[in-house]
């Protein structure tokens, strides 16, 4: 399995093969922090940040944001046009069934979770983890090598399933 990590197509090609989505999990009902993905750093939310980083590093085709929540819906609906992304909506309180519920939706057998309020998740980290998961069949790929907030993790819709 030859993969050029470097070739944003060739990526999403794999990603799509595979059926593997990049899921940004976002929520505004934090406990601790309200809004934190609304948070602005030079004009751009947090999340934005994380949007552009990882289109212009992966590509905007099998990026999701998967959130809960009308006042969600309300903020995140202007970033599917503008970033050519899909967003979905799905249980507030259960976050592993927003998840089930959003693979079967658009049949991805395994998905990188990536979390909203964390604008430095290391987008070659994502390429190899990814590459790794799917070659060795993990049911659940990790990295401890990267500072808390870079760190993306990716699940097999199987483990998934016998997790719920």
């Amino acid at each position: 399995m030859k993969l050029n990590m470097r070739n944003k197509k060739s990526f999403n090609k794999f990603l799509k093969e595979k059926k593997v989505g990049i899921f940004i999990i976002a929520k505004l009902g934090s406990r601790r922090l309200k809004n934190k993905i609304k948070i602005n750093v030079d004009q751009l939310t947090l999340i934005e940040i994380l949007l552009q980083r990882l289109i212009k590093q992966i590509g905007n085709q099998n990026i999701i944001i998967c959130s809960s929540g009308q006042d969600s819906k309300k903020f995140l609906q202007p970033f599917k046009k503008k970033y050519k992304i899909r967003l979905f909506f799905g249980k507030n309180k259960n976050v592993l069934r927003r998840i089930l519920d959003c693979m079967n939706n658009y049949k991805y057998k395994h998905f990188v979770r990536v979390t909203g309020d964390n604008p430095f998740t290391d987008c070659d980290t994502i390429k190899k983890m990814v590459k790794l998961h799917v070659k060795k069949n993990n049911d659940f790929t990790y990295t401890n090598s990267l500072p808390r907030g870079m760190k993306p993790e990716v699940f097999s819709l199987d483990a998934l399933n016998r997790c719920i």
